[in-house]
């Protein structure tokens, strides 16, 4: 692990088994980018916007804000990202997807 490499994400390392940035590891998460459960855990803690009027009654969905802190822990995220959506499948999987300014994927 590299010492440079924000805490948040070192620990995302440790939990997860990741190969090119994607979580390898069976579960949830799987091959979702390292920062989907970082987003997931933010919408969780109630920071952005919950969209469960516009899902399923068993899915879940936020649209939470990208920051400069975002950015630091994740330069990877797209130039053009604004917010990133977090989604729970009936199924219990959890995705994330990058959204620009007009809410559309990046």
């Amino acid at each position: 692990m590299e010492p440079s490499l924000h805490p948040e994400r070192q620990q995302l390392i440790r939990d997860f088994t990741s190969a090119s940035g994607r979580i390898t590891s069976p579960g949830r998460f799987e091959n979702e980018p390292l920062w989907t459960p970082y987003f997931y855990h933010l919408a969780l803690d109630g920071r952005g916007e919950n969209n469960f009027d516009l899902v399923d009654a068993a899915c879940a969905c936020w649209t939470i804000p990208i920051t400069d802190i975002d950015r630091t822990i994740f330069p990877e995220l797209a130039p053009n990202a604004t917010s990133v959506e977090i989604f729970i499948s009936a199924s219990g999987f959890i995705c994330g997807t990058q959204l620009d300014s007009e809410g559309r994927p990046t």
